[in-house]
């Protein structure tokens, strides 16, 4: 905890040399989830969104929140908002194979498994390394009684 409190004072100095540095309140709205201060990190993500509305990672780490906490409609606002956003970033792959994974894991909850399914798919589809989207996939696919694909899918990891 005592590198979570010394990130805590740089993002605060930081905040306080450049008030409008949105990057810096979303790294502590961050470091505030990891201390499981729930509410502040939100404040601190609306914060990095009012001062740059564009910030797809301040809606991604909201919407992270808002699922980790269960209210699942409220994360797919957030998510699919940081997905509209990062269509034209360079770097977008990777994070928008991470929102889709985290999208499909919110769909899943919600009973909506088709467009889980979906999610999971644009997840690989985006970043076929990533093992997390594979056992999703898997899993829904067993879970719908498509054993074969399940087993196609672990296959891959």
């Amino acid at each position: 905890m005592g590198n979570n409190q010394e990130a805590l004072a740089c993002y605060d100095k930081a905040i306080g040399l450049d008030p409008r540095n949105s990057v810096a309140y979303c790294n502590k709205g961050n470091i505030l989830d990891n201390l499981g201060n729930k509410q502040e990190s939100l404040a601190c993500y609306d914060k990095a969104i009012e001062l740059d509305p564009r910030d797809s990672l301040a809606y991604f780490n909201k919407g992270i929140v808002f699922a980790a906490s269960g209210n699942k409609q409220e994360a797919l606002v957030y998510l699919n908002k940081a997905i509209e956003l990062d269509t034209k970033d360079p770097e977008v792959y990777n994070r928008k194979g991470y929102v889709l994974e985290d999208l499909g894991i919110v769909l899943d909850d919600l009973g909506n498994k088709q467009e889980a399914l979906t999610c999971y798919e644009k997840a690989i589809e985006f970043d076929p390394t990533d093992w997390g989207a594979y056992v999703n996939k898997g899993s829904l696919l067993r879970d719908l009684g498509n054993q074969q694909g399940a087993l196609e899918c672990f296959e891959e990891l």
